[in-house]
């Protein structure tokens, strides 16, 4: 049995539970010291978003590298790349790394992200375990970020 959910029950669940992601994390400071809004986290970078994702099956942290030019986000991947040891050896989430990803509106772009499964929007008792995870997700990128972020404005 799958439940199918009307678009204003899904837009209130996903609002509810962004909130509520929210108030979770308020007390949690960037290794810069700033207090940061971690569902709308600034990378300071065009075109590249940290998104938080959830359905009825997974959470997801993604790091989208969307630039236009497919040249210059290459460039971006290459120099995620490059920096891979360092992202990777701060964490102990699986991340995956695609250079080539395409979403379910046909758009291209680059993507590393991480996920658990079990999660679902819809069923309040699988939150903390989101939030768990995209707090431990957001925590580490944001120690790796703030101490790389420079190379990555040079790009710009």
């Amino acid at each position: 049995f799958c439940a199918v959910y009307d678009r204003e029950t899904v837009k209130n669940t996903k609002s509810l539970f962004y909130t509520s992601y929210g108030k979770f994390m308020k007390n949690e400071i960037s290794k810069s010291g700033l207090k940061i809004k971690w569902i709308n986290y600034r990378t300071e970078i065009s075109q590249l978003y940290i998104r938080l994702e959830t359905d009825k099956k997974n959470a997801r942290v993604c790091i989208d590298l969307q630039h236009k030019d497919e040249g210059i986000r290459a460039l971006f991947f290459e120099q995620f790349l490059e920096l891979k040891k360092v992202f990777t050896q701060n964490t102990t989430l699986n991340w995956v790394w695609e250079q080539r990803f395409i979403n379910a509106n046909g758009d291209k772009f680059s993507r590393i992200y991480t996920e658990i499964d079990h999660v679902n929007l819809f069923d309040k008792s699988t939150w903390k375990e989101a939030f768990n995870f995209y707090k431990k997700a957001m925590l580490d990128f944001d120690e790796f970020w703030v101490d790389y972020k420079d190379l990555f404005l040079q790009l710009q």
